[in-house]
């Protein structure tokens, strides 16, 4: 293991989506610098359809790892206690609900059977 390598550790495995964002920007607002990497097959399937369902991993300086599982206990007990604003539906009034997760796969699936067909009807031509 490097000498860099032995000064970050592993803070936590999160879903990726906002989940990574989220926490990245939680630790920087409190002076906490944070990293994020995809598993090993993470930034191929990324790349492929658009997410990785192995998540993705956060690192922070080794000597700030309490400070920041501090900060992130913190955040998530008061997400689960109640103590964030309530959620009140009518500021999503108007606005479309985000697609989800399988309708990026078949929009990936779709665009890349059309680019095979393309392809083999180029390649069958000549």
């Amino acid at each position: 293991m490097s000498e860099q390598n032995k000064n970050i550790a592993l803070l936590a495995n999160v879903a990726d989506g906002i989940d990574a964002p989220m926490i990245i920007e939680l630790l920087k607002n409190e002076g906490i610098e944070c990293w994020c990497t995809d598993s090993s097959s993470g930034s191929f399937l990324r790349n492929a359809i658009g997410f990785s369902p192995s998540g993705r991993q956060l690192y922070v300086p080794a000597d700030r790892l309490e400070d920041a599982r501090g900060i992130l206990e913190a955040y998530f007990s008061d997400s689960v206690s109640g103590n964030l604003p309530p959620y009140d539906p009518e500021m999503l009034e108007g606005q479309d609900p985000p697609p989800s997760k399988q309708s990026f796969i078949t929009l990936y699936i779709a665009i890349a059977a059309a680019a095979l067909v393309l392809f083999l009807l180029k390649t069958t031509l000549h």
